[in-house]
């Protein structure tokens, strides 16, 4: 992997974006080909599996040298060591490349769920800042009110309008 300013790393900070860039020199024209990527966790659970092949064009089919670039955005990996999972294949069509290792990575830093206040290892391999709302005052009755991808909802936990 590679800093978000280029820089090769085997050691990323957790609150940082950074890259998994792939160089490739394909000696005939391949349409349709994909790079896949996995990350995965030491404790063997897939992080996520991603490809290049909605950005890819007819000119990134033809030979000669080639990068797919992955931007893993900031504060969505917990804290631990990943192995890279590089695929390589035309769907539906025929593999190329089966799954591979293909490097590793250690997230660093203070980044559990989102918080500065690094009070336990937090579970899961994700571990996302996600927008939460808090807000004062007191409803009538008690509501659990969440935010989901940008739309409020609201759960009746006791009251007379539950």
């Amino acid at each position: 992997p590679e800093t978000a300013d280029g820089h090769p790393a085997a050691d990323l900070r957790g609150d940082e974006a950074f890259y998994i860039p792939i160089d490739y020199r394909p000696r005939v024209a391949v349409r349709g080909v994909r790079i896949s990527l996995q990350l995965v966790s030491a404790s063997g659970a897939v992080a996520f599996t991603t490809t290049d092949h909605s950005q890819r064009t007819p000119d990134t089919d033809r030979p000669g040298l080639r990068r797919s670039r992955c931007l893993v955005p900031r504060q969505l990996l917990n804290l631990g060591r990943y192995t890279i999972r590089l695929g390589i294949d035309i769907p539906a069509v025929r593999v190329i490349a089966d799954w591979h290792d293909a490097g590793a990575f250690t997230v660093t830093g203070n980044h559990h769920g989102g918080t500065s206040f690094a009070d336990r290892d937090w579970p899961g391999v994700v571990s996302p800042r996600l927008a939460w709302t808090v807000t004062a005052g007191e409803p009538a009755g008690q509501f659990l009110a969440l935010t989901v991808a940008g739309r409020q909802r609201r759960k009746c936990l006791a009251g007379p309008q539950c």
